[in-house]
């Protein structure tokens, strides 16, 4: 829970009338539970006056039930006695990786909001259990579709950027293919911008939201895939360190394969060799992507005129650093 909310919101168990208080130091984690398992409750008055509120709790994982005064909202065990005092909510976690967010009635202004939770993964804290409780939020309908609309605003601008330039290549790659000799750094460069696109929409907060998340490791696949069709590029347009360099493009794409019957055979890895087979592309791409500056040497001996723009690009970058961490710096000075 955040800094602040403990003031505002009450934590409590409540066994069939049985109140007590949980204390915190911290404001993020409480201690009092009796049991590892326990239901714990918050509760707090509505004192939002909006015409439309909207709730929303960050429980991915924690059981909840939500009652206003008495009457209850919303549970995840509708089997079990929903009434304050006697919920007994399970300590399986829930897989809910957007939260949760309801819409509670007009005439909830005064009232008391009460939230039962079961933590899974109570943490022992001497004789007792410590929780963290999940963050909750209070918003009008009106500044929530703000929230959303700043959100999809900052995936939406470098998404489309992405989408115009990898489309805008792939379109010249097809054109050299039907006038003149096919340029193939084109086509893996646009690619590269098409995957980073859907990587970019992929990791965007509301894409669960409106579309789930069945697509497991989607994101991964897409990320590694990008790098790899940016090494493609980069192997392509060399003149001199090309046999030198493949076995970095060729080790890359092993590991993406590696990865996808990882986790999509029924083969099963013992942990250590799990553990290197998921990590592997990530450091065959790193890797990869830091030698084409040692090989940049060679490349520039040779005349080769899109390494030599390659490396204006980055000492500029370089040279960007230290600048921007002066302005940084000066700009709290001057505001202190």
């Amino acid at each position: 829970m955040e800094p602040g909310n403990e003031q505002e919101w009450e934590l409590y168990t409540n066994e069939q009338g049985t109140i007590k208080s949980l204390s915190t130091a911290d404001g993020y984690s409480y201690t009092g539970l009796d049991y590892e398992g326990q239901t714990y409750y918050m509760s707090r008055k509505i004192q939002e006056n909006y015409s439309d509120i909207i709730l929303e709790i960050d429980a991915v994982t924690s059981q909840i039930s939500i009652f206003l005064d008495e009457d209850l909202l919303y549970t995840d065990n509708s089997a079990a006695d929903n009434r304050i005092g006697y919920v007994a909510l399970s300590h399986l976690p829930k897989e809910r990786p957007n939260g949760l967010r309801l819409s509670l009635p007009p005439d909830c202004l005064g009232k008391t909001l009460t939230i039962a939770a079961c933590q899974p993964f109570a943490e022992a804290s001497g004789d007792l259990m410590t929780i963290y409780p999940c963050n909750v939020s209070v918003y009008s309908t009106y500044a929530l579709e703000s929230l959303n609309v700043s959100s999809a605003t900052k995936t939406a601008y470098p998404a489309i950027l992405l989408a115009i330039l990898g489309f805008f290549l792939l379109s010249l790659f097809l054109y050299q293919c039907f006038h003149r000799e096919a340029d193939w750094g084109l086509f893996f460069l646009a690619f590269f911008c098409l995957l980073w696109m859907a990587d970019v929409i992929f990791r965007s907060p509301y894409f669960g939201i409106y579309f789930g998340y069945k697509l497991d490791f989607a994101e991964i696949y897409l990320r590694y895939g990008s790098v790899s069709f940016l090494m493609l590029f980069l192997f392509i347009r060399m003149n001199r360190c090309r046999k030198i360099y493949l076995p970095f493009v060729v080790l890359q794409l092993i590991s993406l394969i590696c990865l996808y019957l990882t986790n999509n055979t029924t083969i099963v890895f013992e942990y250590p060799l799990y553990g290197v087979l998921l990590n592997l592309p990530e450091y065959a791409g790193l890797t990869g992507l830091l030698v084409i500056f040692i090989f940049m040497i060679p490349e520039l001996k040779k005349g080769n005129g899109f390494y030599r723009m390659l490396e204006i690009f980055t000492v500029a970058a370089l040279a960007a650093v230290p600048v921007g961490a002066i302005l940084y710096a000066l700009q709290f000075i001057g505001s202190s």
